[in-house]
């Protein structure tokens, strides 16, 4: 977008809107990602990105080579303005191309699952550039994420339950990695182009439906000048 748009949709919002954008962006992050496999709820789906955007997660990768990931708005309460879906469902095997997506990016895979011979999620460290992957609400993680991860974590339990809803636990998984986040790390916050992209996207969403009649008179205020 050029900076003289930029500039003239920003207008139209108030000061508190876009020093909202300026203290969002400065906690945004995308040394963790998170990938969700065939969620098909869509409490659950909308849930975990409400979450993702609560502990500063831009970015979510869905995998969608059986359900479409498809959030609730009502209970998202508008995170997907805000954060950024990647969807892989373009091809027969779209676990595999977004493990290959994330490793050309440089993540380390670590897959969740309820097995209590893996890593603790206590012990968990977040020390490189990481995408957590959780399974659907049923089968959980397929054996081809399983196997093709770096490292598997599970959240200890203590009850007759071996697992923890898919929403709640991603809420938990995100709040024991970010606690003892590494900000201070060269990658953890977004670079200047990579906010910039984002205030250029946020801006144009909150002005929703009258976007495209500021775009026209924009766009007709140039043409007289």
């Amino acid at each position: 977008m050029e900076p003289a748009l930029f500039e003239y949709l920003s207008s139209f919002l108030t000061a508190e809107r876009l020093a909202g954008f300026e203290r969002v962006l400065d906690r945004r992050t995308r040394f963790l990602t998170v990938a969700f496999e065939n969620l098909y709820h869509q409490n659950n789906a909308s849930a975990c990105i409400r979450s993702c955007d609560c502990f500063g997660v831009q970015d979510v990768h869905s995998i969608e080579s059986r359900n479409q990931f498809e959030p609730n708005h009502e209970i998202a309460l508008g995170a997907g303005n805000w954060t950024t879906v990647i969807r892989h469902r373009d091809s027969a095997n779209a676990s595999q191309d977004c493990i290959d997506h994330l490793r050309g990016q440089g993540y380390r895979i670590v897959a969740t699952s309820p097995d209590p011979e893996n890593v603790s999620l206590r012990e968990a460290t977040l020390t490189e550039k990481t995408a957590v992957f959780f399974g659907n609400e049923h089968d959980g993680l397929s054996d081809s994420i399983l196997e093709a991860a770096d490292e598997r974590i599970c959240i200890p339990m203590s009850g007759f339950t071996d697992s923890f809803n898919i929403s709640v636990a991603a809420a938990i998984t995100l709040y024991e990695l970010t606690r003892n986040a590494p900000t201070d790390h060269a990658d953890w916050a977004l670079t200047e182009s990579e906010k910039q992209t984002l205030r250029e996207d946020w801006v144009q969403k909150s002005l929703g439906w009258k976007l495209p009649s500021y775009l026209k008179r924009y766009q007709d205020d140039r043409a007289e000048s």
